[in-house]
């Protein structure tokens, strides 16, 4: 029973890791395409408007708005990845998975 427990905890943590990288990829490439779908709106919208100071400054602060956002959501996913990860190593640690001489990144990932 017990290395069944473990092969089961170890599966979920392998698991847990292969998708939390495939989510991190996702959104590497979304952040890639958004940066360059930016890019190509803004060249066309400084190609046909001639903007005065005024409205560069704004679109610049819209940017930078868009921007911190875009970075706030990607630190929420990282906190909650790492919180994951935290937990699913004390409990395989927990279960023997571990040898407490063992780091927990040799043996789980």
């Amino acid at each position: 029973a017990t290395k069944i427990s473990n092969d089961n905890m170890k599966n979920m943590v392998e698991w847990s890791t292969d998708t939390n990288k495939i989510y991190m990829e996702y959104l590497d490439k979304k952040i890639d395409h958004s940066l360059e779908v930016n890019s190509i709106y803004l060249g066309a919208i400084m190609a046909n408007t001639a903007p005065q100071e005024a409205d560069a400054a704004a679109l610049l602060e819209t940017s930078v708005a868009s921007m911190g956002a875009m970075l706030q959501e990607m630190e929420g996913f990282a906190d909650a990845a790492s919180d994951l990860a935290n937990i699913l190593g004390n409990c395989a640690a927990r279960h023997g998975m571990i040898s407490r001489r063992a780091s927990v990144a040799k043996q789980c990932f």
